[in-house]
């Protein structure tokens, strides 16, 4: 296990067990994924194989609510002759929580991308409100409605925006145990 000062974490485990399918077929690990995520109380952020690079794996990333802010957890799934290894990272909200939403929700303000589903009800204050159409979704199955939802600021694309945001960081480390993972016989 290695964590740092933010507190993320990184660990690895070996499994004799052997994954049911190739890892092209996407669609069987998201599912699989998906039951992971729902068992733990969380939702799937993305799922995909990377079969080129140093060692063909699957990863997943998931996220639940942790507090007032959400703990983010990623797995790479990497198939061996001899079983599957997996290397599992979090990291956590704290501190100030919800500025990678308010930060995205004000870059696609500003660029018109943001549709809202008004409502004409007014609340406690008397003011009417609405909602942002599918800003919380399953990634790969629109019909999915869990407890918990991945949102549009989840997205990889907002990294940049946020670097610090655990979810990027746990990204980040995702992708450089992706480029530099060896294995030898």
């Amino acid at each position: 296990m290695w964590t740092n000062d933010e507190r993320d974490s990184l660990s690895v485990n070996h499994s004799t067990s052997r994954p049911p399918w190739p890892l092209s077929d996407q669609d069987s690990w998201r599912s699989f994924c998906r039951e992971l995520a729902e068992d733990r109380g969380s939702a799937i952020v993305s799922g995909d194989s990377f079969e080129e690079g140093p060692a063909p794996l699957f990863q997943f990333i998931y996220k639940r609510e942790d507090g007032n802010g959400y703990l983010y957890g990623g797995q790479l799934f990497v198939p061996r002759p001899a079983g599957m290894w997996v290397i599992g990272g979090s990291a956590r909200e704290h501190g100030t929580t919800g500025v990678r939403e308010a930060l995205v929700t004000a870059h696609l303000a500003g660029e018109g991308r943001l549709e809202i589903d008004r409502f004409e009800t007014p609340d406690a204050i008397g003011a009417a409100g609405g909602k942002v159409r599918n800003w919380f979704r399953d990634p790969y199955d629109l019909e999915y409605r869990g407890r918990v939802l991945r949102n549009m600021a989840d997205d990889e694309e907002y990294d940049a925006l946020v670097p610090h945001h655990p979810l990027s960081r746990l990204r980040r480390t995702l992708s450089t145990v992706r480029r530099t993972l060896r294995f030898e016989e």
